[in-house]
């Protein structure tokens, strides 16, 4: 107060204006603001004859401006962390207007496109990256209209940093509203490159189908000589090693097929499975598959309880090898039977 009462002495004193604020402390304890004027009234000479002044309480007011300053400063301080992110995060970061004209780009993904940060602002992207534009455009526009974010959308395409050398990105889109949340300001678009990754998947499935030759060619070669030795055990009456050789082949099919199966993931990625179906018995099929899995452990004895059988429409290859890896977990993971006294 001891500022308040001499900026008001020294008005008194020279006839000026006076105005100032200060806290003022109620019956009740509580400080509130309030804003003080105080104007001379002068005779033709410039006398002071008299004051007038008024007291306003603004303790609202100032409450309000603390409250405006304060998230001011948040939202700076939001802004610092979100420009921060934008420029640091390995991740690409673009914002669009709505003619597809870059706003504001990171230096990550200018570095992709292979032209200066500086340099994108006010550029469409056609003008950027032609060819990728063709995809990406009709995506702005769905976005736009629908006010949805399009997610995880691969692209793939050269930029003018590696021409000639195809790229791929896990690209995903988004609308920013404007302050009434009425209408879509910008584009927002999140790229991550893929390209190392999707290199790693073309080798995995290069693998897989160079694999999947070399292990039929000597499966082919075993299931000819069984077939040869079963009809010489046929032919010489030799019907025990015959049966046993039919059980071989039925196993070796299953193997050729197993080995088939080393492109089901990709087939599957791509769309691409391919379902057998046939009509079957169940109870039959069971049996089927109990029996060959028997043959293969001493130590477990697989007990059937059957419902009456029904017929099934399905896969019979792929049904069976689900059943058929139940019974070998279940036999790999059951403990030892106690032997009977």
């Amino acid at each position: 107060m001891q500022r308040v009462t001499e900026k008001f002495s020294h008005s008194l004193a020279m006839g000026e204006i006076w105005e100032d604020t200060f806290p003022l402390r109620s019956k009740n304890g509580e400080y509130r603001w309030f804003l003080s004027r105080a104007i001379p009234i002068k005779d033709e000479k410039g006398k002071v004859l008299r004051w007038f002044g008024t007291n306003t309480d603004i303790t609202e007011q100032i409450q309000t401006e603390e409250e405006l300053r304060q998230l001011t400063r948040q939202q700076q301080a939001t802004l610092a962390q979100l420009d921060s992110l934008l420029q640091n995060a390995p991740v690409g970061f673009a914002f669009f207007d709505m003619e597809h004209r870059y706003v504001r780009i990171n230096d990550f993904l200018a570095e992709i496109n292979g032209i200066p940060t500086q340099e994108h602002p006010g550029k469409i992207i056609e003008e950027v990256l032609p060819e990728i534009a063709k995809i990406i455009v009709p995506i702005f526009d769905e976005v736009a209209k629908t006010r949805r974010p399009i997610l995880n959308v691969e692209v793939m395409g050269e930029t003018p940093k590696a021409p000639g050398v195809i790229r791929y990105w896990l690209t995903s889109f988004y609308p920013v509203m404007n302050e009434s949340n009425q209408e879509v300001a910008l584009i927002g678009t999140i790229v991550m490159e893929i390209t190392d990754r999707k290199k790693l998947e073309q080798q995995k499935d290069e693998f897989i189908g160079v694999a999947s030759h070399e292990l039929k060619t000597p499966l082919t070669s075993l299931k000819a000589y069984a077939q040869i030795l079963e009809r010489r055990f046929q032919q010489s009456g030799d019907m025990r090693s015959f049966v046993l050789l039919q059980k071989m082949d039925v196993q070796l099919n299953k193997l050729t097929s197993l080995v088939e199966e080393l492109l089901d993931v990709t087939k599957i990625e791509n769309g691409q499975l391919r379902l057998n179906y046939s009509s079957f018995d169940a109870n039959t099929f069971i049996n089927d598959v109990v029996e060959e899995t028997q043959r293969v452990t001493t130590r477990h004895h697989i007990v059937q309880e059957l419902a009456p059988s029904v017929t099934l429409q399905a896969d019979r290859d792929r049904i069976g090898q689900v059943l058929t890896n139940l019974l070998t977990n279940a036999i790999k993971y059951s403990p030892r039977p106690i032997p009977s006294l």
